[in-house]
């Protein structure tokens, strides 16, 4: 494929630069890229990273279409549980689906045959992506200040890039999926389902949260100050709070808290 005449090479006037992108060009094009593709992604100035991208799409086989009928999902909820992750809808038609994307819907589907409410799955789903996000960004971040060096070649960067991600991403999922249940685990340990909660069918919304906190002021009798305080205006006060009430007393303060 002669690059210089499809106008990818174009903005490269050192010959070693030319020569480098023309390598990678070739082994994207080998691997199943098309023309198009290289040049948007050249244009996009993301060239180097089309190899990480085409990794952890994985093979697109599926439209959303075929998806919905294979898992069960509505198409619909699939273009809703898509928008909630913060992620675009491709376009109709477009096979840009993986047997990943299959396996998310079937369990999605699972999720509502054991009873769990379309909206309140999309609610959690919503801060599923708005965490995501953020980790994506951060790691993105950290990925690039680790393996980029200076000098380095178009060919030689994506190629190292790759690599990198192909040890990275079955670890970040292990700490991702360690992270959860540790934070399940610590939720569970505080919370509780009692007989009105087994009656009614339903969880409270509200529990009792005990906060301790500092009570200072910028002197040295500060300490002294707040043992001194002896009127109960001085010593107690209670206010509101966008999730419930609070109480405060000297170095330490409760609340009702909306769950």
């Amino acid at each position: 494929m002669d690059w210089n005449k499809e106008g990818l090479l174009e903005g490269l006037d050192d010959d070693k630069a030319r020569a480098d992108r023309g390598e990678l060009l070739d082994e994207l094009h080998e691997q199943g890229v098309s023309v198009d593709e290289l040049r948007k992604a050249v244009e996009e100035e993301r060239l180097v990273l089309l190899p990480v991208e085409r990794m952890l799409a994985g093979k697109p086989r599926y439209t959303a279409e075929e998806i919905a009928e294979k898992s069960g999902f509505d198409l619909e909820h699939v273009a809703e549980f898509r928008r909630a992750l913060g992620l675009a809808m491709p376009e109709q038609g477009a096979r840009a689906f993986g047997e990943d994307d299959l396996e998310v819907a079937t369990d999605a589907q699972r999720l509502r045959d054991m009873g769990f409410p379309f909206e309140d799955s999309l609610e959690v789903t919503r801060v599923l992506g708005r965490g995501m996000s953020r980790y994506a960004e951060a790691l993105r971040v950290l990925f690039a200040q680790t393996f980029l060096e200076p000098g380095d070649s178009e060919a030689d960067l994506a190629r190292r890039l790759a690599a990198a991600a192909g040890e990275l991403m079955p670890m970040s999922g292990r700490m991702l999926e360690h992270a959860f249940s540790l934070h399940m685990r610590q939720l569970l340990s505080s919370d509780y389902i009692g007989l009105t909660e087994r009656i009614s069918g339903k969880v409270t919304d509200t529990s009792d949260t005990a906060v301790a906190f500092a009570d200072w002021w910028a002197s040295p009798n500060s300490a002294s100050r707040c043992r001194s305080r002896s009127s109960a205006a001085s010593r107690a006060s209670s206010g509101s709070w966008p999730g419930g009430s609070w109480t405060r007393r000297c170095g330490w303060s409760s609340r009702s808290a909306t769950r």
